[in-house]
């Protein structure tokens, strides 16, 4: 578990080829797109990002799993939830993980 500063942060870990688990929270109406009004909680999976620089996330919540949220509301219902971000990777991107975590 690591505690990231901002979403170009995350842009660091995909760029290195690793997907970001990161935890969401938001109330009515401040993530638009959603696939419920409001969590306390939400885990979803960074896969990428959009030319835009949106995040393309991987939500269980929804029918359709691939999901693009617009990048500040996303960042803000991550940051504002704590910035906690879960990192798995193989043991070959060790140091790939050590050197994004410093982002």
């Amino acid at each position: 578990m690591a505690y990231l500063r901002n979403i170009a942060s995350v842009e660091g870990f995909i760029a290195a080829g690793i997907p970001v688990g990161v935890s969401i929270a938001w109330k009515p109406g401040e993530l638009p797109g959603a696939p419920l009004p409001a969590s306390d909680g939400h885990l979803v999976v960074v896969r990428g990002f959009t030319d835009a620089a949106d995040p393309i996330v991987n939500d269980p919540a929804r029918e359709e799993v691939r999901h693009v949220y617009p990048r500040t509301a996303f960042e803000r219902a991550w940051l504002d939830h704590g910035g906690v971000a879960l990192i798995v990777a193989p043991s070959g991107k060790r140091f790939d993980v050590l050197r994004n975590a410093g982002t």
